[in-house]
């Protein structure tokens, strides 16, 4: 589960560093190429810290920090978007996926 959750992470974090203005205009935010870079390079690096590590359990908990922030600036999103549903959709997504992470980091 740990090698899934780090390669999905990795699809993610690429997503966010290559298309940024295209992620904002889909949650229906103003462009924050800058954030976005920053949160996909986080996305990276937990994810490779999961897949190419012998002990994936530090790369584990930094995606369960990585949900924690996700959550709280897809708070900040939903305040100004204007595809409120969209943002809601996301954060339902992050909310499972973080449960996953933090299961997944319990057990390791």
């Amino acid at each position: 589960m740990s090698r899934a959750l780090g390669l999905a992470g990795i699809g993610i974090g690429v997503a966010e560093l290559v298309a940024p203005n295209w992620l904002s205009e889909q949650l229906g935010i103003e462009p924050r190429p800058i954030l976005l870079r920053a949160m996909g390079a986080r996305e990276v690096a937990s994810g490779l810290g999961i897949t190419l590590r012998r002990n994936p359990t530090p790369g584990q908990w930094t995606r369960v920090l990585g949900d924690v922030i996700d959550v709280a600036l897809l708070g900040f999103a939903l305040r100004e978007s204007w595809r409120r549903p969209v943002v809601l959709g996301v954060l339902g997504a992050v909310l499972a996926i973080g449960a996953l992470d933090w299961i997944t980091a319990r057990r390791l």
